[in-house]
């Protein structure tokens, strides 16, 4: 089992260089033209602007005319494979990569076929508020993704500890004992119910979903 998510992990990692690489005669290739943005150029392709950003490398939204852009035509779906703990993304079927999970629900002592659902919602938030792609806050938002059913696919929280405080024994020179607390916070990752994810790897998981994304669960 280690071997094989190493092996999944490095052949992930070659398909994402392979699919951000630059463009080419093979791939879908769009010409910027005037009025267009990465919302207006993603609903006229049926892709992502979000993945369309990512995949050309661009620094922020703003475009040129005559530009020339990747956009992916992609048909991703998602396997949750408990027994190797990961999450693993399928573009037409084929694998594209694996994600670790952190923690996931117990699959219980019955053996079940692999369950079918699909992704209900993808949501950012911040501040409580939800958030969209193009806003400022975005890029340091919250994301959920909702599935119809057996829980939800969420990130890891970061939750501060303060180590508790350690009493010193008397100085020599004093008659007092000292109490000293750390000067750094640690941080450990916080558990929520669900399908947990590094905060890093949701967001990158991210825009290759959508609504109605399928998803198998073993």
């Amino acid at each position: 089992t280690p071997r094989k998510k190493e092996a999944l992990a490095f052949l992930g990692k070659a398909n994402m260089e392979l699919l951000s690489s630059p463009p080419t005669e093979a791939q879908e290739n769009y010409t910027v033209v005037k009025g267009d943005s990465l919302d207006r150029i993603a609903r006229k392709q049926k892709s992502n602007p979000e993945l369309i950003q990512r995949l050309n490398h661009l620094p922020n939204i703003n475009l040129q005319i005559g530009q020339v852009l990747f956009v992916p035509q992609l048909s991703t779906s998602l396997e949750i494979d408990r027994p190797l703990g990961i999450v693993i993304l399928k573009n037409h079927d084929q694998f594209l990569k694996s994600y670790s999970l952190l923690s996931f629900p117990p699959k219980g002592s019955q053996k079940k076929p692999p369950q079918t659902t699909t992704i209900v919602d993808r949501i950012a938030t911040s501040g409580n508020k939800r958030t969209a792609f193009g806003d400022k806050k975005y890029p340091d938002s919250e994301r959920i993704i909702l599935l119809r059913s057996s829980g939800n696919i969420v990130a890891a929280q970061a939750t501060p500890i303060t180590p508790a405080p350690t009493t010193i024994a008397p100085s020599p020179n004093t008659s007092t004992n000292t109490v000293a607390t750390a000067d750094v916070t640690a941080t450990t990752p916080a558990m929520p119910p669900g399908f947990v994810l590094s905060r890093e790897d949701l967001i990158e998981l991210f825009p290759f979903v959508t609504k109605e994304t399928s998803v198998t669960i073993d």
